[in-house]
């Protein structure tokens, strides 16, 4: 284990200028680019909610992703966030398509797969599957907040206005009065 130091104000500000640092890739035609040596964790978030964006907006228009797809427009965003080959991003879903499907067909882009640091790389694969993760766990802690609403509001006989508060929590008639012969009866339905 390295030996320990408390880390400064200056430790911080040493990390942040690595994130800065531009490599220069030259290509056998004499073409070249930059890119970040060090992936920092507030561009990889930008990354990943560009990211995310583009994947709901393909999905509305293309159906389901499947995961070669995933995982080559992942890579696409890591070139257009960190190179120098997108010096702007597009504001419109029209330019921005266009440019993933550019970089998609570009030699010069697959290449620069193997200059990249595989660590950076893991870097923003773990923060994505962190993100995936308390995703998840937002969803099911969710669902069991759902469920005990629902239990409550089912079987709890003081509360008042049941069938509103059903509807206004769960979004549908939980409760359905139904007319019989001998009056109104209270079924439950799904």
């Amino acid at each position: 284990m390295a030996r320990s130091k408390k880390l400064t104000t200056q430790d911080i500000q040493k990390e942040i200028s690595q994130y800065e640092k531009l490599k220069k890739v030259v290509f056998d035609d004499g073409m070249y680019t930059e890119i970040y040596e060090k992936f920092s964790p507030e561009k990889i978030d930008e990354l990943i909610d560009d990211f995310a964006d583009f994947i709901v907006k393909f999905e509305d228009r293309n159906g389901k992703i499947n995961s070669s797809n995933f995982q080559k427009f992942l890579y696409l965003h890591i070139v257009k966030h960190f190179s120098t080959l997108c010096p702007e991003i597009p504001s419109s879903d029209e330019e921005k398509f266009s440019l993933i499907n550019n970089l998609a067909k570009s030699r010069y882009v697959r290449e620069l797969q193997d200059k990249y640091d595989p660590k950076e790389i893991s870097y923003v694969y773990d923060t994505l599957s962190q993100r995936i993760q308390i995703a998840v766990d937002l969803i099911e802690a969710s669902k069991k907040v759902r469920d005990e609403i629902k239990k409550t509001i089912l079987n709890d006989k003081r509360i008042k206005n049941r069938e509103v508060l059903s509807e206004v929590f769960l979004g549908k008639k939980l409760l359905q009065k139904e007319k019989s012969k001998n009056g109104e009866r209270i079924q439950k339905s799904e």
